[in-house]
């Protein structure tokens, strides 16, 4: 949807990731799929910026976000490729790295990352897994989630590092890409490894 574009993510984006808009409820419909491609539930998101907070969102097809990462089923060749993973909040934080050529994002949809969610990320066997929570995520938080990701052993050492905005590059509640791809580069060269 037209709405979408508005805020950073291109009709490209929109048709490989699966949006739609739904002119009946001006709402835009986020589909998720699992790594293998199956549809295993919607989202629904008012289209209207100007809403209350409690209208904002829905469940379109009923699912349990905590047991997938989004944008993965996207990104999966690339991340394995590359050996490296960016762990965003939202989706529409994934579908702006993809739109800019950088396909690594997921979405754990919040800023807590589940049990299920740690035990995919572990299985990818990642060089790097970097955490990019929004701004209002507290430092102590993110490392606790970052540090719950760690795997030393004998045969595979994974390194962990997060974005935090100390420069005050983003708005209070900003996600790290809501600035724009200049200003993701620079967070992203500014992590902090643990």
């Amino acid at each position: 949807g037209r709405k979408w574009i508005n805020e950073g993510v291109n009709l490209e984006t929109q048709k490989k990731f699966g949006i739609r808009y739904d002119l009946e409820t001006n709402g835009i419909i986020i589909p998720e799929y699992s790594v293998d491609n199956l549809l295993i539930g919607a989202k629904w998101r008012n289209a209207d910026p100007d809403c209350e907070m409690n209208e904002r969102w829905n469940m379109y097809l009923k699912f349990n976000q905590s047991h997938n990462l989004y944008g993965l089923n996207v990104n999966y060749q690339n991340i394995v490729k590359k050996g490296k993973i960016i762990i965003l909040e939202a989706e529409k934080s994934c579908c702006h790295l993809y739109g800019w050529g950088c396909c690594l994002g997921v979405s754990v949809n919040g800023h807590h990352i589940s049990n299920v969610q740690r035990t995919i990320l572990k299985s990818l066997m990642c060089e790097e897994i970097v955490i990019g929570f929004d701004k209002d995520v507290s430092e102590e938080e993110v490392r606790y989630n970052a540090e719950q990701l760690k795997t030393e052993n004998m045969i595979y050492k994974n390194k962990i590092s997060y974005i935090y905005d100390e420069e005050g590059l983003l708005g209070d509640k900003d996600s790290p890409t809501d600035k724009g791809s200049e200003i993701f580069k620079e967070l992203f060269k500014r992590r902090k490894s643990l």
